[in-house]
């Protein structure tokens, strides 16, 4: 059987009564799933830059919340504790990057 579809439809599936009178589904299209491209050797790679970049991430919004804190409890508060907001989010987003691969944290908290 011959079934074109757009690229839209993941699946389709007919719902039919049985002998019972039972409701029942069959699939009768599934669009299969895209490998993934990319060469073996790279994934290895690709995985420890993502959990840099996770990391990353994660010092920028530690430090957006504690921008934002110190803006509030003081006037010009930001750049009074610049140094140490950005000391303490690099800190947290290196600790995540340091679980992430397996070596062992500093906690300094």
């Amino acid at each position: 059987m011959d079934l074109r579809f757009s690229k839209n439809v993941e699946e389709v599936i007919l719902v039919c009564r049985d002998e019972h009178n039972r409701r029942v589904t069959k699939t009768v299209f599934r669009r299969g799933k895209k490998a993934k491209k990319g060469s073996g050797p790279l994934s290895s790679v690709g995985r420890l830059v993502r959990k840099v970049v996770s990391g990353q991430e994660t010092a920028a919004k530690v430090y957006l919340e504690r921008h934002d804190d110190s803006n509030r409890e003081k006037s010009d508060g930001w750049i009074r504790d610049f140094p140490y907001n950005v000391y303490r989010a690099s800190w947290r987003g290196t600790r995540k990057v340091r679980r992430s691969v397996g070596l062992p944290s500093i906690d300094i908290d």
